[in-house]
């Protein structure tokens, strides 16, 4: 198997070695593609190495809030699902064109060309549906996930849409741009911004039936694989800062706000390359994080979050993307049972469910407890993701702002498609 290097993370963070030790006794009946391999000096997943995996079973992660100290729990091959995630263009029936290249999405999976501009279909990766079973004692957190069901396990709630089970999710490779009066995710064209979240949702939804914008549901399957994978809430630590780090610069296209496409010669990999210096520099335009081929889950701009809003620090969940709407708590939007925390800082301890990463408390700091920072304000209230490009360290997979109206927009936000 490939070496790998992996970043360092908070003190109690797991590395990838640990995913391998249990990998002596193999079944060779068992191959898997996967996986490692080092761009630009950085640890990136999705090289299609040959990696023989011993078992199929349950596979998570605890983390304890009061000791934050994690933990790998059930079977020995931790990147089962993940490994499955992959880019795509899917047309506007919500079917697949064709698979893009494992390694680079400039090709198809059968090396021919691909068109990555929306003429063949939105690019989007790819996220097969999976169980999830939480639970909660004695401050730890525990996580388990599985391809096939399993005890105590149900159907993640990403994959039930309007009370209907889904094979695959599938979310937007790059930021939504613009395109006449739908949005598109496409390489090679700046993401949009200067929308509110609902003008946003009104051109994902004109696409045809099924699209959306990236839910709450959606982000939270996403950063429950992040989390199994690298065995710590510390997205930065574990991938890389990305595009966080700059400074200087405007709110416009070439300076704060990167092109889309920049990971695209990573395919499906996880990757990152950072810059920290003027965002108008030559090489502020190479800075980036993609993960499984999700470019800028954090960092470049915040991105709007839909099926969720909040009224005085209580969310209210929404698993019909034909009836998301804002500032409405009652009907589809179905209370979430909690209230967050009502200050804003670093995320400290998270609510006791399994439906999502809510802050119950703030107090921790950038490389301690969830590492990522939390913005709330009472009243109705609209949920946006990751942090922007001079965010710093405060940005992250789990950096939250729920402080915002629902008529709020500005030019350091833009947003997410899904399916």
């Amino acid at each position: 198997m490939a070496s790998v290097t992996t970043r360092s993370g908070k003190g109690s963070a797991l590395t990838h070695s640990e995913m391998d030790s249990n990998l002596n006794n193999l079944n060779t009946d068992k191959l898997e593609s996967t996986d490692f391999k080092t761009i630009n000096g950085e640890s990136i997943v999705g090289s299609g190495d040959i990696v023989l995996i011993q078992d199929i079973e349950p596979y998570g992660v605890t983390w304890n809030q009061d000791n934050d100290t994690y933990a790998r729990v059930g079977g020995s091959d931790f990147t089962h699902i993940q490994r499955k995630m992959r880019r795509v263009t899917l047309l506007a029936n919500g079917t697949v064109n064709y698979y893009l290249g494992a390694n680079d999405s400039t090709k198809k999976a059968n090396g021919a060309d691909a068109v990555l501009t929306g003429a063949d279909g939105n690019v989007m990766v790819e996220i097969p549906k999976f169980y999830h079973k939480y639970t909660y004692s004695n401050g730890t957190h525990n996580h388990m996930i599985n391809l096939e069901p399993f005890e105590g396990a149900s159907v993640h709630p990403a994959f039930v849409k309007n009370g209907v089970e889904v094979s695959n999710r599938y979310i937007g490779a790059y930021g939504a741009s613009v395109s006449g009066s739908t949005l598109i995710s496409a390489s090679g064209i700046y993401p949009a911004a200067s929308m509110t979240r609902g003008s946003f949702r009104t051109k994902a939804a004109a696409i045809g039936s099924g699209w959306a914008l990236q839910d709450w549901n959606l982000i939270s399957a996403v950063q429950l694989l992040m989390l199994v994978e690298f065995g710590t809430f510390n997205s930065q630590a574990a991938i890389g800062q990305g595009r966080t780090q700059l400074s200087g610069g405007a709110w416009s296209n070439g300076s704060y706000i990167g092109i889309n496409g920049r990971s695209d010669t990573s395919g499906n990999a996880t990757g990152n390359h950072e810059y920290a210096g003027d965002a108008d520099d030559e090489a502020a335009d190479l800075a980036f994080m993609s993960y499984r081929g999700i470019e800028d889950f954090f960092g470049n701009m915040w991105s709007w979050v839909d099926g969720i809003n909040v009224q005085d620090n209580v969310p209210f969940i929404n698993n019909n993307p034909s009836t998301f709407a804002d500032d409405v708590f009652s009907g589809d939007y179905v209370n979430a049972g909690i209230t967050m925390a009502n200050a804003n800082g670093w995320q400290n301890t998270l609510e006791q469910v399994g439906t999502g990463f809510f802050p119950a408390s703030v107090g921790a700091g950038s490389s301690t407890k969830i590492t990522d920072y939390y913005y709330q304000a009472a009243g109705n209230r609209v949920v946006r993701l990751g942090g922007y490009a001079a965010d710093g360290s405060a940005a992250g997979a789990f950096d939250l702002r729920a402080d915002s109206s629902s008529g709020y927009s500005g030019a350091h936000i833009g947003s997410v498609l899904s399916y």
